[in-house]
């Protein structure tokens, strides 16, 4: 990627907060995705696989591919993958400060909310059945997990 490419996806990123639309910025991850390069380390099947579902935090980005959440640099390199579950996990999403990233997981037939570390340790669940739990976000002031 050149530095031309770098310079048009960081100031994106900044416009981020001045108002650039959601699509936007899936389109702007998308492209982050396509053309960084990302190398998926201990799957060699994951190129069968769709990345979906990504969010940014500083130089870390962290998405979803075959039903596992994977972080990796947003200037390209290698992804590391941050849960081997039997279930699957949905809408990962840095915590505001970066340290942390809730997500939805399908563990159980029911889909939850769960944090982790943003290195992938120290899973919690934070919801429980009867209903479905998509995760949204992070309330940017209190810290707390936003979900459907």
């Amino acid at each position: 990627m050149n530095s031309g490419t770098l310079f048009f996806i960081r100031h994106r990123m900044e416009r981020k907060s001045k108002g650039v639309g959601s699509m936007g910025i899936v389109l702007i991850l998308f492209f982050i995705l396509m053309t960084s390069g990302v190398v998926m380390a201990d799957s060699p099947q994951t190129g069968k696989f769709l990345m979906r579902f990504p969010d940014v935090h500083g130089d870390k980005i962290v998405f979803v591919c075959g039903e596992d959440i994977w972080k990796a640099p947003v200037n390209g390199g290698e992804a590391i993958r941050l849960t081997i579950h039997d279930g699957q996990e949905r809408y990962p999403k840095f915590s505001p400060d970066g340290s942390q990233i809730a997500f939805t997981g399908d563990y159980d037939g029911n889909t939850d909310v769960y944090v982790m570390n943003s290195d992938g340790s120290q899973v919690t669940r934070l919801t429980f059945p009867p209903d479905d739990d998509p995760v949204v976000g992070w309330n940017p002031i209190k810290n707390n997990i936003i979900f459907r």
